[in-house]
């Protein structure tokens, strides 16, 4: 068995190995890199906090995963904003919930063949790639690993008898917990729980209940945390959509037995996914007459799996992703490994589906590995899909290729025209692109419709104040917390527009008020340190740029003001150390190299002065006073070689 284990951790590890070199995709921005929670260790407890899911949480609503994001904060911690280190993660707990398939499908099997068998299929499963590669849906791994260990411990403990004690059932119950508070659809956990002990077991339906009843009472008050209690909107869940639920039955089983076409916007059903279904019914009817009851639970196992996933109600946002079908795999694992005999046929038959679905996992793989040419594929196989076009455009965006990026915008507004995010984020590159015209056309016409669309305002807002019409600007600001009071954006905003038009009271308590919410919101006291510069307090825009550094210790434009402000005070020696350090924390920032240059120049350290000169221009080719400078240092230097 160990050395089954071994091949099975080596191959699994292998075939994600590639996304390794992949980057952060689509949510993966929002989740990891935009969400300043998971950027401090201090904020582990915090992530517990239903208000944390509720209030701050960039995604969906009815979530609740900390488990996920404890995992991020101690990633954040090792490996910052380089996505390989979270990757690598990834690739080993894909490997060590492979090792843990293959161990739940021996306590099923009582059979080392079958065992392994099942759990090729489960490592080598194509659905998985969603799951591996796309960071944020580490949920997945997390699931599976306490949903095997709690399953199995359960199993374990039940085959112990009585005399087990209550210590291994409150181990069960942690460690189904935290499958909880890794993904919701753990809460099926109990049912293949007690699926395993009717079916394999064989003990009656009604003693199988009995004694995974703490389970089953612990899933239902989760459930009811996350249907009745966690819920962003004041909405109503709304009907329940049978028709949309055999549909995602329909295409989520096909994809278990059949994983091709995989496509990461899956919105049409087409009549091959009416495979998934027959398929299905044919395991149950081959179970049924042959007595197989490994084969019979491995259908129970997809279908209590593949249930949290039916109410469309709940997953409206992506109806059909195949991340979700990580724990349901298994069963497919295990009906591969109850259908398997010994034999010389039997293993090449294996041996040929691992090997099919090895190769299509590993050419799904790199697909990921570049957000362009997965989005465009992605398009290419939904063409009427606005989200896809969406995402092309900002991975388009993101490579610099902007009128590309404009049209996939563009061509997706078209495609809905009620979903307002493709059209913001047309409006938010056309303001960069310097089309102000066209961005506040953009801004006004969703701000109308939608005073309380917090992206149009907090735009509309921007571009006015750059436009000289602050006034305009603020009513927009003030609105804006109307609808969204104590945001940190709408207060910065508002801030800012009280700065420009001389109400410095205003300006400081809406900086405080959002200080005050978040000690940390790094924006909050670069606008107060700039509101005191403007006013001559140079002491107080000093202390706001050394509260920003204690916040974040490399913020370039903080270390470069505050080493002007120590220059025009006489601290020469401070300001050198802190121009340096605003170069080494940015060493694309134009500013600091160039003023670390002038007081090169000043110290008649010509050769020194040259270099930093020479480095802004490369950063910055229009920079006419390092030009200057660089050409007059070149005669000092040439006059000086010539004494």
């Amino acid at each position: 068995m160990r050395n089954r284990i071994l091949l099975l951790s080596i191959l699994s590890a292998l075939l994600y190995l590639p996304s390794v070199f992949g980057g952060f995709m689509w949510d993966d921005e929002d989740i990891i890199t935009g969400d300043p929670v998971v950027h401090s260790m201090a904020n582990a407890a915090r992530v517990f906090s239903p208000g944390y899911w509720q209030r701050e949480f960039p995604g969906a609503e009815s979530r609740y995963r900390p488990m996920r994001s404890v995992l991020l904060i101690g990633e954040w911690k090792m490996f910052g904003a380089s996505p390989a280190g979270y990757h690598v993660v990834r690739v080993l707990l894909n490997s060590a919930a492979a090792c843990l398939a293959l161990w739940l499908a021996f306590l099923i099997f009582k059979d080392q063949d079958k065992a392994l068998v099942a759990a090729l299929v489960f490592a080598f499963h194509p659905v998985h790639v969603e799951s591996v590669a796309w960071l944020k849906n580490v949920t997945d791994l997390l699931m599976f690993i306490f949903t095997a260990l709690a399953a199995g411990m359960a199993v374990k403990t039940d085959e112990a008898g009585p005399g087990a004690g209550p210590a291994r059932l409150a181990v069960v119950l942690l460690l189904f917990s935290a499958a909880l508070f890794s993904k919701e659809s753990a809460v099926m956990v109990p049912a293949a729980v007690t699926a395993w002990l009717v079916l394999l077991k064989r003990v009656p339906v009604p003693a199988a209940l009995r004694r995974t009843l703490p389970m089953w009472v612990l899933g239902a008050v989760f459930l009811v945390f996350i249907v009745y209690f966690l819920r962003r909107s004041e909405a109503g869940l709304g009907a329940f959509d049978f028709k949309g639920a055999v549909l995602a039955f329909a295409q989520y089983s096909r994809l278990l037995f059949l994983p091709f076409g995989l496509n990461a916007e899956r919105g049409v059903v087409t009549a091959l996914d009416a495979a998934g279904p027959l398929l299905l019914a044919a395991l149950l009817v081959y179970a049924l007459r042959a007595g197989n009851r490994e084969a019979l639970f491995s259908a129970a196992w997809i279908v209590l799996f593949l249930a949290p996933f039916l109410d469309t109600r709940f997953t409206v946002g992506r109806p059909i992703a195949e991340q979700r079908l990580y724990a349901a795999s298994l069963g497919a694992g295990l009906a591969f490994g109850a259908l398997y005999r010994p034999g010389r046929l039997s293993r090449y038959a294996a041996g040929a589906l691992c090997l099919l679905f090895f190769g299509v996992s590993a050419r799904r793989n790199f697909d990921w590995l570049d957000p362009v040419r997965f989005w465009e594929k992605t398009s290419a196989a939904s063409p009427v899909s606005a989200r896809a076009r969406n995402n092309l455009g900002v991975s388009y965006e993101r490579a610099r290729r902007f009128p590309d990026a404009v049209r996939e915008y563009e061509l997706a507004v078209n495609l809905d025209p009620a979903e307002e995010g493709p059209y913001l984020n047309a409006a938010d590159l056309l303001y960069k692109l310097g089309r102000g015209d066209e961005a506040e056309r953009i801004y006004s016409e969703i701000y109308s419709k939608r005073p309380g669309s917090r992206r149009a305002a907090l735009g509309l807002s921007r571009l006015l104040a750059e436009r000289g019409r602050v006034e305009e600007a603020l009513a927009v600001g003030l609105n804006l917390l109307k609808f969204h009071p104590g945001d940190a954006e709408g207060l910065n905003s508002a801030g800012v527009a009280y700065m420009m038009l001389g109400k410095g009271s205003e300006a400081e308590a809406s900086f405080r008020a959002v200080l005050a919410s978040d000690p940390g919101n790094e924006q909050a006291y670069y606008n107060l340190a700039a509101m005191h510069l403007r006013a001559g307090r140079n002491d107080l825009a000093a202390a706001a740029y050394e509260d920003l550094l204690r916040v974040s210790p490399g913020h370039p434009d903080a270390l470069n003001n505050l080493a002007i402000m120590s220059d025009m005070s006489g601290d020469e020696a401070r300001a050198l150390e802190l121009f340096r350090k605003a170069s080494a924390a940015s060493p694309d920032y134009a500013p600091a190299v160039f003023n670390l240059g002038e007081i090169y120049y000043r110290k008649k350290m010509y050769l020194e002065a040259l270099s930093e000169y020479t480095k802004a221009l490369s950063i910055d080719p229009k920079h006419a006073s390092a030009r200057r400078r660089a050409e007059e240092t070149r005669r000092i230097l040439d006059e000086n070689s010539r004494k």
